[in-house]
This record gives C-alpha cells, sequence and structure tokens, in this order.
C-alpha cells in the first residue's frame, strides 16, 4: 500500500489539522481530499487493514454505481450490496473501532492516523480509473472510461471474480482481527460480535 505514503506533505513540513473534505482514491493510489496526514501517520495503521479497507470500498462502490450501468440488475446488485455489507462492510466498522482503540497505545500522531483511516473508509474510489489501468497491459493502450466500467461491473456476475474480489477484502481483515486477539486481548474482549464477525469472513 505504497500509495498512502505520497498523500501528504513531504516530511519536516508544518501540518495542518488533519482532516478530509469528499475523500477520493485515485486510480494512481493517491487519497485526495485528506490534510494533515502523512507518509509517518499511514505507517502507524495496521497494513492488512488498510488493505481489507481498500478492497472493500472498491467493491462497495462497484455495487453501488453499477446499476447504472446495468439498470435491469439494479434489484440483483441491491441484494449483494447487503450481502457485501454484512460480509466486509460490518468487519470493516468494527476493525476501524478497534483500530483506533490501538492506536492509542502508540503515542505521537495516533489521532491524525485514525483520521487518515476514516477518509479511506468512506473515500469515493475511481473504480474506470483503477480497471482501466488494470486492463491497459492486455490492450497495450488507453481505455475508454465508460468501456473500463463496464469491464469492471462484469466482474460481479461472475462467480468466482465476484468470490476472488470479497476475499481480497475478508482476507486480510481475517488477518488483522487474529492479529489483535493475539497481541492485543484486552482490546478485542470490549468487542463482543468479533467473534461472529470473523466466522462470516471465514465463510466468504
Amino acid at each position: 500500500m505504497a500509495w498512502l505514503a505520497a498523500c501528504g506533505p513531504m516530511l519536516g513540513e508544518p501540518l495542518p489539522p488533519a482532516g478530509y473534505d469528499q475523500p477520493r482514491l485515485e486510480a494512481s493510489g493517491a487519497l485526495t481530499g485528506v490534510t494533515g496526514v502523512d507518509s509517518r501517520h499511514w505507517a502507524l495503521l495496521d497494513e492488512d487493514l488498510r488493505r481489507g479497507v481498500y478492497w472493500h470500498s472498491f467493491l462497495q462502490d462497484l455495487v453501488t454505481k453499477c446499476p447504472a450501468v446495468y439498470p435491469e440488475h439494479e434489484a440483483w446488485m441491491g441484494e449483494l450490496g447487503l450481502l457485501v455489507r454484512r460480509g466486509t462492510g460490518m468487519a470493516v466498522d468494527r476493525a476501524v473501532a478497534v483500530e483506533a482503540l490501538r492506536l492509542r497505545t502508540v503515542g505521537e500522531g495516533a489521532d491524525r492516523a485514525a483520521v487518515g483511516l476514516e477518509a479511506l473508509g468512506k473515500a469515493d474510489v475511481d473504480v474506470p480509473g483503477i480497471m482501466a489501468r488494470w486492463l491497459q497491459p492486455a490492450v497495450a493502450g488507453d481505455v475508454d472510461p465508460d468501456r473500463a466500467m463496464v469491464a469492471a461491473c462484469n466482474l460481479l456476475f461472475e462467480r468466482d471474480d465476484l468470490r476472488g474480489l470479497m476475499r481480497k477484502a475478508a482476507d486480510p481483515l481475517g488477518r488483522y482481527f487474529a492479529r489483535m486477539a493475539e497481541e492485543h486481548p484486552a482490546i478485542l474482549a470490549d468487542f463482543h460480535d468479533v467473534e461472529a464477525i470473523t466466522r462470516r469472513l471465514d465463510k466468504i
């Protein structure tokens, strides 16, 4: 997740207060719309958690935006959205809450790191831009954004592709909870639904 290191000011420059306004995850990997967070603060966040939030955000944006591409499948995509919400969305919500408590143990910069993580979880995702970058090696040239969006939405209709996307979010989230159970059991003890959440992640 090296892209996160490129989002803030240069090290050594004075930082404004941490905050965000309409955060957006660009195709380049940059998270725009976030201020007061630099590479030192991103480094405080658990890497598996960052990865899980990233992939959940991508998948969530797919099921939100693809009904505009395939309106005849709007009802089905609504059901899929509920499945994503129950599967990885609830896990992300709980993991972010756990991470906020863990960050209190790391000292300076924790508050800024927490703001960055919150922004990542709420970011709009450049789905066609990201998909176009995936397709470029195969077509040896630029990919039309509309074509890229259709290709991204088509992933939802292939069982293996859909499960692969969900596992990209579920696997790192599962590793995160396992690590927290080993290293910070007292923090997890405050969250009685974690066991049920991790069981759902395992079933994806």
